[in-house]
């Protein structure tokens, strides 16, 4: 099959793993670019398929992931953010003051970190309705849907925490960003990564998930998108061992994580970006 990797658009994808949906019960394959190791699903769900998965997603994920979306789990988010902003240098005094916009906002959990941040001017933008019900009225500018809704030059900081790997059309997600963003604007961008780990773990990666994780870069392969989308990377982690809680011991987790930030597999990466001024 002749298909271009959305990432670096080399015409080099190979079919490398399979999984079955959940919603409909069919295979769908994982298909490796040769050129820069980013991964895409093949087919890409159609919308009906996506729409019906995210108006179920509170109960997907309780499956799948028990506690994820729990407001009592609010402490360890919050020590995750604090962690990845305090590694990226990002200057937490800019969410005072300037509108913050946070795309895949879910239930709100990161839009109250915001606002304990001293935050005031908040949007939030989720497609499933069932996760933004959950949201108390009356603090956020909450919208379903996309960046598409939001005026030109208007958002001073955007977070994006694990929604590139679910969109089909990345390119569009990216042209409303810029579009957004105010000149002086910073992204902070988190998102799954190939490499070493899943390359090690194949088909039982955590981050392989049919219905839900469409595209997954390598690093490699984001700079490649980042670049073509006038996009500049300030600073960059990396960390996540590939061993989620519970699977392994507690104490050897706590190495397998240690080692993968120390030594910079890991296989999540968190980006701080701005606009490329130089176009």
């Amino acid at each position: 099959m002749n298909m271009r990797c959305p990432f670096c658009l080399e015409p080099a994808l190979r079919e490398r793993h399979t999984k079955k949906s959940l919603l409909t019960g069919e295979i769908i394959y994982y298909y490796r670019c040769s050129a820069c190791g980013s991964y895409r699903q093949v087919p890409y769900p159609t919308q009906d398929v996506l729409d019906a998965y995210y108006q179920q997603y509170p109960e997907i994920k309780e499956i799948l992931n028990a506690g994820y979306l729990d407001p009592q789990g609010y402490a360890v988010l919050q020590k995750e953010r604090d962690m990845t902003l305090q590694e990226l240098r990002f200057p937490l005094e800019r969410i005072k003051n300037h509108t913050n916009a946070e795309l895949g906002c879910a239930n709100g959990m990161f839009l109250h970190y915001l606002y304990e941040k001293g935050g005031r001017d908040i949007i939030g933008l989720d497609i499933s309705t069932p996760l933004l019900e959950q949201i108390p009225p009356g603090r956020y500018r909450i919208y379903k849907g996309g960046l598409e809704q939001l005026p030109s030059d208007s958002v001073d900081n955007l977070f994006l925490f694990h929604i590139l790997e679910h969109l089909s059309d990345m390119e569009s997600c990216f042209f409303h960003l810029r579009r957004v963003l105010k000149e002086e604007g910073l992204v902070v961008l988190e998102v799954p990564v190939a490499g070493w780990i899943s390359e090690r773990q194949g088909e039982g990666w955590r981050f392989f998930m049919a219905d839900e994780h469409l595209n997954i870069p390598t690093y490699q392969g984001l700079r490649h998108f980042l670049k073509r989308q006038n996009i500049r990377i300030l600073h960059t982690t990396r960390f996540g061992s590939g061993h989620t809680r519970g699977s392994i011991s507690p104490l050897k987790k706590a190495f397998f994580d240690w080692a993968a930030k120390t030594f910079n597999y890991g296989d999540r990466i968190a980006l701080l970006l701005c606009k490329d001024k130089k176009i």
